[in-house]
């Protein structure tokens, strides 16, 4: 025998006995099931596993060392499940140009395509990640099996075997599945029997192991479609691309959780799809990518809100991480349908600050008792304007793009609305008490509105405060102090330049108070009989404003904002305007920054942007209560807690760092808490002192 001959005989006996030469599969990670209460996901060995999510919708575009890439970042960031949608589109192609289906049959996948999935999926378990299957999107279900239930069913059972020894696999039945034939809401029997028989083929092909779900399209849930189906383990809502839904006439995430979470029987709910990082606001609504964009700020805000009004977990998404976007050249924006707005390498905007802060959501969740944890906005007394009370109301933005709204001398809301505000149209009027289209009628008394091309600084507002309704401030481009005591034009006194008188529209509608005031009883349109153009020039200039009033409204149901005072055209362009919406104060003031209506906006008001979310365990040990607003303070009821004695923490959700607020204090009562001066959100954590819970921080 030769040397070489030997060599390889030695070879082979060494192979035989230590087996193959190619790695071992890793473990398979525990799989998940729902929890005792219905309302969160746990490991089988029962303990908590929380959905921080991202959606990779079209992964399959990018190399396995890039999927390698991805997938170590999110694990590093301490992401736990992965959204992907391997056959979205239908015919796409993967980075190979490989495709679902040969010849678009979805009875014949081209298993060079699934491979390149199952490496994908495997991947995800490698780094300790789960992974959301997503079958085919919405739109896709056309073309894919029209209306025939079976080979749907077909494809199903196919998918379902295929990944049923995964652990790690979870599913989405459809992606946007109302958006079949274009959005047409409800959706059909016919189409509902199709997404039905998907589904049960994949619950027969896994054995009822894998988790399922349905994801709808945007500000709907899945509850509205299939609640009531046995294979829907959990409902997922998509709460909609825009920055504040309510001003786009959508719900809240909060409001759709909180839905959900109440129905019978009990499932858990998460929001599926958000605002994602740097998505041109209202994309799909408005159909432009002009305006601003999604920041961090707003994926933290959709994120607490949603986790504690109940959700199971959150998943956050990035305009150019979900398509693995990469920009032909410096700067390049896809146009519309193909791609809102997107601008940036995937891989920069894998360290887009949102998505790197979500690890801090999931950090605090885990720092307390899981399981046990239930929403509770009773421990918040919500502020709102006060019918019959003369309050004082004063806005201030500063050319550094720094604005603060002070209610009664007190700072409300404070914010950065950025830009310059060069871009007011010269032509529009100055109104009180109505829009010029003269459908946001707002009611109450008027004792002072004056307007300034300067920012006021807090001394200023606290001073202008005490002075009361019947002082007259100096150095307003417009004042009016409603001492007329009769007819029907309100008279500026501000001695700057040309005075820009207001005309009431239908005298019978007001009643001038004694004294000086202008009550407005009904409907009606105060305005300039020709445009605001010192107001304009003037704050164009200075790129600095400030907005102040002495008001009484009628009641807290005025709402649109109701106009108290607005330089606008309609409802949908403006240069500013004050309003009351329901329970609070609103500023929407347009800056090139801002959309042309001004948003977003700074709001006061419970139920918009300034909302706050509470959320404790449900023995009382322990309080988390989002505060989206720096130097906002909060009303608490203590007695919701078991402990006599508590302790408060400030935690930082940008840094996943929290600074004790108070050492022990008696529990007992309703009592303040003010959120720090600096950073936009807070959580304010309360503990049971007896419980010796450890600080809230990210490790």
């Amino acid at each position: 025998m030769s040397v070489y001959a030997a060599a390889l005989t030695i070879l082979l006996c060494l192979a035989l006995f230590s087996g193959p030469l190619v790695a071992a599969r890793p473990a398979e990670l525990p799989r998940l099931r729902v929890s005792e209460t219905g309302h969160f996901l746990v490991h089988e060995d029962g303990s908590p596993f929380f959905w921080l999510g991202d959606t990779a919708w079209w992964i399959r575009r990018i190399t396995p060392g890039e999927v390698d890439l991805y997938l170590s970042t999110r694990e590093k960031q301490g992401f736990t499940i992965i959204q992907i949608a391997p056959a979205s589109g239908f015919s796409g192609t993967d980075y190979a140009g490989n495709r679902p289906f040969l010849n678009d049959d979805t009875d014949t996948p081209d298993e060079a395509f699934w491979h390149n999935i199952d490496t994908i999926v495997d991947k995800a378990r490698d780094h300790g990640l789960y992974i959301l299957l997503f079958p085919l999107w919405g739109d896709d279900y056309n073309r894919a099996v029209g209306a025939d239930a079976q080979r749907a069913h077909r494809l199903g059972l196919w998918l379902g075997r295929r990944y049923a020894d995964r652990s790690h696999v979870l599913w989405a039945v459809s992606g946007e599945y109302d958006a079949i034939n274009g959005f047409r809401l409800p959706i059909s029997e016919a189409q509902k029997r199709v997404l039905n028989a998907m589904a049960r083929g994949l619950q027969e092909g896994h054995g009822n192991t894998q988790l399922m779900t349905i994801h709808p399209g945007v500000a709907r849930t899945s509850s509205l479609d299939f609640h009531g189906e046995a294979w829907l383990n959990l409902n997922m809502l998509q709460s909609g691309h825009v920055i504040d839904a309510e001003a786009f006439g959508m719900e809240e995430n909060h409001a759709l959780i909180a839905r959900d979470y109440a129905l019978t029987p009990t499932k858990p709910v998460l929001d599926g799809e958000p605002m994602y990082e740097d998505t041109p606001d209202a994309v799909w609504v408005k159909g432009s990518t002009e305006g601003p964009r999604g920041g961090a700020e707003a994926m933290r805000r959709k994120a607490y809100w949603a986790v504690f009004a109940g959700a199971c977990g959150h998943t956050y998404g990035h305009n150019d991480i979900y398509g693995f976007f990469v920009p032909s050249h410096p700067g390049q924006v896809v146009p519309l349908p193909q791609g809102p707005g997107q601008r940036g390498n995937w891989k920069d905007a894998l360290a887009a600050p949102g998505g790197a802060q979500m690890q801090h959501l999931r950090a605090l969740i885990e720092s307390r008792p899981f399981l046990t944890r239930i929403p509770d906005q009773s421990l918040v007394a919500p502020e709102r304007p006060r019918e019959g009370k003369l309050t004082h109301l004063v806005y201030a933005r500063d050319a550094e793009g720094k604005a603060r709204l002070y209610v009664d001398g007190r700072l409300a809301l404070a914010g950065q609305v950025g830009g310059r505000m060069d871009n007011w149209d010269a032509g529009f009027r100055l109104a009180l008490a109505n829009e010029l289209t003269q459908d946001r009628p707002w009611l109450g008394e008027y004792r002072l509105i004056a307007v300034y091309d300067r920012a006021l600084d807090a001394n200023e507002m606290t001073r202008h405060f005490r002075a009361g309704a019947g002082a007259r401030p100096e150095g307003a481009l417009v004042l009016y102090t409603f001492a007329e005591g009769k007819g029907d034009k309100v008279r500026d006194v501000s001695g700057t330049s040309d005075p820009l008188d207001l005309k009431i529209s239908d005298p019978s509608a007001v009643e001038w108070v004694k004294g000086g005031g202008l009550a407005v009883g009904a409907p009606v349109l105060i305005i300039s009989s020709t445009p605001a153009a010192k107001v304009t020039t003037a704050v164009g200039r200075s790129g600095a404003i400030t907005i102040e009033a002495w008001v009484t409204p009628t009641d807290d149901s005025q709402a649109g904002p109701a106009r108290i005072v607005t330089l606008s055209q309609d409802p949908g362009r403006r240069s500013f305007t004050l309003g009351q919406d329901r329970d609070g104060y609103e500023v929407r003031l347009r800056t090139t920054a801002t959309a042309e209506n001004g948003l977003p906006g700074l709001a006061t008001a419970d139920h918009g942007m300034r909302h706050v979310q509470a959320t404790r365990d449900a023995n009382g040990s322990y309080a988390m209560i989002y505060v989206p607003a720096p130097d906002q303070t909060v009303t608490v009821d203590t007695s919701r807690l078991s402990g006599k004695r508590l302790k408060a923490w400030w935690y930082d959700p940008r840094t996943g760092k929290a600074a004790a607020h108070r050492g022990e204090f008696p529990a007992g009562g309703k009592q303040e808490f003010t959120s720090p001066a600096e950073g936009l959100d807070w959580v304010l954590v309360l503990d049971d002192v007896a419980k010796e819970y450890p600080r809230p921080a990210s490790s």
